[in-house]
């Protein structure tokens, strides 16, 4: 009989528990109330680092940190839980030294190994990192291994499909950025994002980590445009603190004019109330200077922008700050409040209008104290007009051989005219005496002054209101370019014809006698194939003809200009050098200003038809410009061909 086999119980052995230092615990635990008690609680976890191994240490405190990591972004208990571990670990005694601390080492082991499938823990994380890199000072520094980590895990979660998440990851490099590299890794996935996530908040917290210089302003002036009113505000919002002298003029100009002009009141706000105060303050409160900051002076249409953006923006500040200080700066005489013409910039006007249109606007009672008599604004504009030079800046450019200025004199000319032209079309035209004046000084203006689109376009609004009747207005103003256009249409072959026959009598010349008698010839002959061009409404041929006939007419008068010295001499020169030294060329910028002339003329709402004096310049002035081979004057005679046929 075999023995009896003996049970016997084994206790099975099972994996030791790891054993957590409650006191730790219990410290970080006291942290999750506010962040009053946080110094002392530091302190406190100082000195049981001191006491404790390290690996128990880190231990406790690691799983300290798990509990916070699993609650709800908005948990403020968590917040604050997290905030005090943060502080701690970026303590200067463990994070600004030569090699990193273990305890430094340690936590971004377990920070940096742990993934999740729950989104609320990979958000804490990358928000965790955040707040250990923010709260490390200057002077802290990290080995390259751990920051390359670093890099690598939340490159990686900028591709998280949680919106908070990529913020928090966003936020954790700012640090690790180069923005003076374009090929950075940070850079470039910042600019994508920026540019192309879904996630509003997401372009937010790019905008506020992007480092800004002259390489990345462009990118973020681009959110401007944004679809989510939250990223432009944001952006205004960042951009304001950034110093406005290290802006170039045209993104100055870019943030004034999109951000005055949002359809969002809440942009507008931000602009007015945070962007322009501190832009304006940032020129010691100086309206010039700060409107010069903002001047573009490429060309007519920037010149026009510019001007627009900066009387926007200056009424902002006079609704902030008063008038009393701009009309000190501006300068305005005490009798008649107006500027110098010797002070008068184009940067003084654009302040004078602003200063006028802002007394308007808000019906104050000192408009009538700084609103100039209409006859003397009209004196005074015609002095302008007449000797603009007496502008010290004009007489300036007008002076300087080292640059081509006379596009540029030319240019300003007429943007400071503009605004003298806005100035009264400001006004209210009550005064008879004083509208009679206006009239005769803008139709000065138009037979001889050298003005621009702009120009001539305000003008014939003005004489819209003068001139109410719209007969009276068409014969006026057809008057005026039948008188613009007459030197072109005398014949100065004819001119002067029997003096110049005397004088070949008693000095018989036969080869000059041949030159004056052939250039006859030919202008006539030119004269006749001009006609029967128009006839046979071959226009484009007939303003070739044209050409070939002043071109003819300016040789002959310069053939008989040694005739009109000796003539002169004689004592015949009087009438003989009036009659030849008027002027006979007509411009391609006067055909221009004669088209826009009409373009406006006919253009109007109060237009309802066209009377048959109107409709003969069609025929004899327009048409021939249609097939010019200048641009400008074809597109001017081709508007003004369209605008004709539609009434």
């Amino acid at each position: 009989m075999p023995p009896r086999k003996r049970k016997i119980k084994v206790v099975a052995t099972s994996p030791e528990k790891p054993r957590f230092n409650f006191e730790l615990i219990e410290t970080v635990l006291n942290g999750q109330k506010d962040e009053k008690n946080h110094p002392n609680l530091i302190k406190k976890l100082k000195e049981l680092y001191q006491k404790m191994p390290h690996d128990t240490f880190m231990r406790s405190f690691i799983q300290s940190l798990k509990a916070p990591m699993c609650l709800e972004e908005g948990n403020p208990f968590a917040n604050n839980r997290l905030k005090l571990c943060a502080t701690f670990i970026a303590d200067p005694i463990y994070c600004e030294q030569e090699e990193t601390h273990p305890l430094i080492m340690a936590i971004f082991d377990f920070l940096l190994s742990t993934i999740s499938q729950n989104a609320i823990v990979r958000f804490r994380i990358c928000q965790f990192v955040n707040m250990v890199l923010n709260a490390m000072g200057p002077e802290a520094s990290l080995d390259d291994d751990i920051c390359d980590r670093i890099l690598k895990y939340h490159l990686e979660r900028m591709r998280d499909v949680t919106p908070s998440v990529r913020v928090q990851a966003v936020l954790a490099l700012q640090r690790l950025q180069n923005p003076e590299d374009p090929e950075d890794d940070v850079f470039r996935i910042y600019i994508f994002h920026m540019e192309s996530d879904v996630s509003p908040i997401v372009r937010q917290a790019v905008i506020t980590s992007l480092g800004r210089n002259y390489r990345t302003i462009p990118y973020i002036l681009e959110r401007l445009w944004d679809v989510d009113e939250r990223v432009r505000r944001h952006t205004y919002i960042q951009m304001s603190s950034y110093p406005v002298k290290q802006y170039k003029v045209a993104q100055r100009l870019t943030f004034l004019e999109q951000g005055l002009n949002d359809h969002s009141d809440k942009v507008q706000r931000v602009v007015k109330n945070v962007l322009i105060p501190q832009w304006f303050e940032s020129y010691q409160k100086n309206y010039v200077a700060f409107v010069k900051a903002l001047k573009i002076d490429a060309d007519e249409k920037e010149m026009e922008r510019f001007a627009k953006t900066a009387k926007l923006a200056l009424g902002e500040i006079f609704a902030k700050y008063g008038i009393n200080d701009a009309t000190t700066m501006l300068g305005l005489r005490e009798e008649d409040k107006t500027i110098p013409l010797k002070n008068l910039t184009i940067e003084t006007a654009i302040c004078w209008q602003a200063l006028l249109e802002f007394l308007q606007h808000t019906e104050s009672d000192e408009l009538d104290a700084y609103m100039v008599d209409l006859t003397a604004f009209c004196n005074y504009i015609k002095t302008f007009a007449d000797t603009p030079t007496l502008c010290n800046y004009i007489r300036q450019l007008a002076d300087d051989p080292s640059m081509t200025t006379d596009k540029l004199q030319k240019m300003y000319f007429q943007s400071m005219m503009q605004v003298l032209l806005e100035i009264v079309a400001s006004y209210d035209l009550g005064d008879e005496v004083g509208r009679e004046n206006l009239k005769k000084v803008l139709a000065e203006m138009l037979a001889c002054g050298d003005l621009g689109e702009g120009n001539v376009k305000t003008i014939m609004t003005i004489f819209e209101r003068l001139v109410g009747d719209v007969e009276e207005r068409f014969r006026f103003c057809v008057d005026l370019i039948n008188g613009i256009l007459e030197p072109s249409r005398a014949d100065v072959s004819n001119s002067s014809r029997s003096l110049v026959d005397e004088y070949l009598e008693k000095n018989p010349d036969k080869s000059l006698q041949m030159k004056i008698s052939s250039l006859r010839l030919n202008i006539m002959d030119l004269k006749e194939q001009e006609m029967d061009k128009v006839n046979k409404k071959d226009y484009g041929g007939a303003q070739r003809v044209s050409d070939e006939l002043t071109a003819a007419n300016d040789e002959y008068a310069a053939l008989l200009k040694p005739i009109l010295m000796k003539v002169s001499s004689a004592g015949d020169g009087s009438i003989f050098g009036e009659s030849m030294l008027k002027p006979k060329k007509i411009t391609n910028s006067t055909i221009n200003k004669c088209l826009q002339i009409l373009y406006y003329l006919v253009n109007s709402s109060s237009v309802k038809s066209l009377t048959p004096i109107v409709c003969e310049l069609n025929k004899t002035f327009i048409s021939r410009y249609v097939e010019s081979s200048v641009i400008d004057t074809r597109d001017w005679a081709l508007k003004c061909s369209i605008t004709f046929s539609m009434l």
